[in-house]
C-alpha cells in the first residue's frame, strides 16, 4: 500500500501524513487505555528515540527505494533483513548462531552484486540496503529499552520522533506550508490504522523474543508478498533481475530452514 501511494509524492510529505495520522491515532488508543497514565522510564524514552531515529532513516530510504526498484525486487532485497539481524544478534547481544549464516550471507551478496550491476537498479538497491541495515538494526537495538517500556507508549515514541523528522525534512526543503495545506488521501488513512496496530506488535516481538528468532516469521510471508506485488504492479523483471532473485530467495530459504 505504501508503494501504491507514495510514487508520486515527496517522500518527506508522505511521512509526515502518514505519521501525523500515526500520533493521533495512538494518542487515542492511550487516552482509552488509562488516560495517559502510562508510567515514564526518561532512559529507556531517550534510548527508543535514538533508535526510532536509526528506523527513520530506514523508512525515508525504503520509500525512496520504491521509485527506483522494481518492488518485487525491493521484496526480495529487503529479505536480507533477518540475515542482518542474525549478524547483530550473534555480535551485539552474543546470541548463538550457526554455520548456515555465512553460507547464506555470501549466497545473498551475490545476488545483491549481480543485480547491482544492472544500471538503473544502482541507486534503488543503495537505498534498499541502507533502509534494511537502518530499520534492522533501528529495532534489534530497540528491544533493550523496550524491555522497560510500555507497549503502546514505544509506538507513540517511535511514531512521534519520525514525525519529527519528517517536519524537519519539510523545513529544510522549504515544503512545509504546502504540507499543512495539503489534504491527506484516504488510502494513508488505512495505511496509519494498519501501522500503529503493526508497530504495536513489532514492538511486543522485539520486547519478548530473541533478536535471531524473529527473522523466522518472515519466511511465512515473503512468498505471498512476492505474488501479490507481481498481481498488483504486473512489473516486468528482466532475467539478470530473476537470477539475482532467485539467489537472494535461496540465501534467504537456506538458512531459515538450516537454522
Amino acid at each position: 500500500m505504501i508503494r501504491k501511494t507514495s510514487l508520486n509524492v515527496n517522500s518527506a510529505t508522505y511521512i509526515a501524513q502518514r505519521s501525523t495520522l500515526t500520533v493521533c491515532f495512538t494518542l487515542a488508543w492511550m487516552w482509552l487505555i488509562d488516560g495517559f497514565k502510562i508510567p515514564i522510564d526518561p532512559k529507556s524514552t531517550l534510548q527508543m528515540v535514538g533508535c526510532a531515529l536509526i528506523c527513520g532513516i530506514g523508512l525515508f530510504t525504503f520509500i525512496e527505494a520504491t521509485k527506483h526498484l522494481a518492488f518485487t525486487n525491493l521484496l526480495l532485497i529487503q529479505s536480507l533483513g533477518p540475515i542482518v539481524q542474525q549478524v547483530i544478534g550473534k555480535y551485539l547481544f552474543n546470541e548463538p548462531s550457526n554455520w548456515s549464516l555465512q553460507i547464506s550471507f555470501v549466497i545473498a551478496i551475490i545476488g545483491v552484486l549481480i543485480q547491482s550491476k544492472i544500471p538503473k537498479n544502482t541507486k534503488g538497491i543503495s537505498l534498499a540496503l541502507i533502509s534494511i541495515i537502518s530499520w534492522t538494526l533501528g529495532y534489534s537495538l530497540m528491544s533493550i529499552p523496550l524491555k522497560n517500556t510500555e507497549m503502546v507508549w514505544s509506538v507513540l515514541i517511535v511514531e512521534g520522533t519520525i514525525l519529527s523528522i519528517a517536519i524537519i525534512g519539510l523545513l529544510i526543503q522549504k515544503n512545509a506550508i504546502s504540507f499543512i495545506k495539503s489534504r491527506i488521501p484516504k488510502p494513508v488513512i488505512l495505511i496509519a490504522g494498519i501501522t500503529v496496530i503493526g508497530s504495536y506488535m513489532l514492538n511486543y516481538t522485539y520486547k519478548h523474543f530473541q533478536i535471531t528468532n524473529i527473522g523466522w516469521l518472515n519466511l511465512i510471508f515473503l512468498p505471498m508478498t512476492v505474488l501479490v506485488s507481481q498481481l498488483l504492479f504486473k512489473e516486468k523483471i528482466s532475467k539478470l533481475e530473476i537470477i539475482s532473485n532467485v539467489l537472494i530467495f535461496i540465501a534467504f530459504a537456506f538458512y531459515q530452514l538450516a537454522a
